[in-house]
């Protein structure tokens, strides 16, 4: 296992990413409303629809990423867990044998 700074550091180089990511992402969905016709050369029902159309979609893709990231986390805490288990099954594979030696 990596010390627990280093798993630190790679935990948060790893959210900046995502960060940026997301990011570029909601840039990108929210450009068409940004760049849209001004308010007034719209009709009188649809003054805000791209900026409801560019949440909505913003709703979604941050719940995919937030799923995403949930999944690989459960993932890796997953391995971690199977290697813990494998550790205390060797450890006690190697304290049984000592424990069942009689002491004087």
């Amino acid at each position: 296992m990596y010390p627990e700074h280093l798993e630190r550091r790679d935990d948060l180089q790893g959210s900046r990413r995502g960060t940026r990511w997301l990011s570029v992402l909601l840039l990108l969905i929210m450009a068409p409303a940004l760049l849209g016709a001004a308010p007034e050369q719209r009709a009188p029902g649809e003054s805000f629809l791209p900026f409801l159309a560019a949440a909505y979609a913003v709703t979604w893709a941050a719940f995919f990423a937030y799923s995403f990231y949930v999944s690989r986390k459960q993932a890796e805490l997953r391995r971690e867990l199977d290697a813990l288990r494998r550790a205390l099954e060797q450890r006690e594979g190697g304290g049984t044998s000592q424990k069942s030696s009689p002491q004087a």
